[in-house]
């Protein structure tokens, strides 16, 4: 298992969906429009297809 302190992690926690559409702070989030397939897949259930997310 990789040393968390070497990659600055310092804790752990869960992000609610409405936390990460409303964050507006200088962490990025991958894909940078995580809010939008996660809503869909909340919504829509899982895709029939896999579906591309970008950067």
């Amino acid at each position: 298992m990789r040393n968390s302190r070497a990659e600055h992690v310092i804790g752990w926690g869960w992000w609610s969906l409405s936390e990460i559409r409303e964050y507006v702070g200088p962490e990025l989030f991958s894909p940078r429009d995580l809010a939008r397939p996660l809503t869909e897949l909340i919504n829509d259930g899982v895709p029939a297809q896999p579906i591309a997310l970008g950067l």
